[in-house]
């Protein structure tokens, strides 16, 4: 009996891995990864691949914990595309470093780039981008969303 429950438990296992790892392969135009402080901060990651399809994974202090997936409308996709390209994302050089300790790392990444800083709002280059972003987080990963073209479409997995 103890073995068929070891079977069930590892294909449960795989199959979300499956998943994870399906997301993966396909290639990420935007990703936001916000990492842990010493106090209370939000610790999520946000990715969206070229078709518009995200996925949302709240860890710790966020009010959404779990795997969230929504899907973007052409519109939007293109207004964070426009933002990144008005930014010179891509060519843009970070040199900010604080004394701050207890300020959480933010990741960044656009078309294979990547800015990885530990900054505060006010020193930000791309605070403008990080607010949009939040803000669809905000709109799409609420289990009280009722929006009709961002439906939740994957399941909430609580850790």
């Amino acid at each position: 009996m103890k073995t068929i429950g070891l079977i069930i438990a590892v294909m449960l296992f795989s199959c979300s891995a499956f998943q994870k790892a399906e997301y993966a392969k396909q290639s990420n135009l935007i990703s936001l990864i916000k990492s842990r402080c010493r106090g209370n901060c939000p610790v999520y990651e946000l990715n969206i691949n070229s078709k518009g399809e995200a996925v949302y994974h709240g860890i710790s202090n966020v009010n959404n914990k779990g795997v969230f997936k929504f899907k973007l409308s052409k519109l939007e996709l293109e207004e964070l595309e426009e933002l990144f390209e008005d930014l010179n994302f891509l060519k843009v050089k970070l040199h900010i470093k604080t004394k701050y300790r207890d300020v959480p790392y933010t990741t960044l990444k656009y078309k294979g780039k990547s800015h990885y800083y530990r900054s505060s709002w006010e020193s930000s280059p791309f605070k403008s981008i990080v607010e949009r972003l939040d803000n669809l987080i905000h709109e799409n990963v609420s289990t009280y969303n009722k929006k009709k073209h961002h439906k939740l479409t994957s399941i909430l997995i609580e850790r």
